[in-house]
């Protein structure tokens, strides 16, 4: 295996290479100025559904949004690993990926179909309950979630594959 797992990956080395699905895009703009991006998130997930939360700043929007697309699957290196905002995470993971000028992104066009397609985590009620009025981790309800209808989540339209037949209502998921 020529890169790492997420798992794997510490603030030791800005050389790191990993293999991830690019997921759950939001563009970070103000008020004033909506069509001006200031940042790109969104969250990287490898092949043993491990995350890490990922930022693209302003002066570097323009380099790598035309490379991403939602859901493909990409080799990652020269990214800098910094410690993760200390609030409103949307992963519960202590670092997080920013991409650099040095960044270089490579879409992997035969990923295994064992990759997987949707970074969640399902939650019981009380592991929620425990989180009420934290500000820490971002919790997310889904209102509904059914097998081959479409949801909207985080502003991207995705569908469930027969493959994943699943019938959560009211599932409430640490995205």
């Amino acid at each position: 295996m020529d890169y790492s797992l997420l798992k794997d990956v510490t603030q030791e080395s800005h050389r790191w290479r990993v293999r991830v699905r690019a997921t759950r895009f939001s563009e970070f703009t103000t008020a004033n100025e909506p069509d001006k991006i200031l940042r790109l998130d969104l969250v990287l997930l490898d092949e043993q559904g491990d995350m890490m939360d990922a930022q693209i700043p302003r002066c570097h929007v323009d380099q790598f949004k035309p490379l991403l697309k939602e859901g493909a699957v990409y080799y990652i290196k020269y990214f800098e690993v910094a410690e993760a905002r200390p609030q409103y995470r949307p992963v519960d993971r202590l670092l997080m990926a920013k991409f650099t000028a040095h960044t270089t992104v490579i879409e992997d066009t035969r990923p295994p179909s064992t990759f997987p397609s949707y970074a969640c985590k399902i939650l019981s009620f009380d592991e929620l309950r425990a989180r009420a009025y934290k500000k820490d981790i971002l919790s997310e309800k889904l209102p509904s979630w059914h097998y081959g209808v479409p949801m909207l989540h985080n502003s991207t339209l995705k569908t469930c594959s027969s493959k994943q037949t699943m019938d959560l209502l009211s599932c409430y998921l640490l995205v």
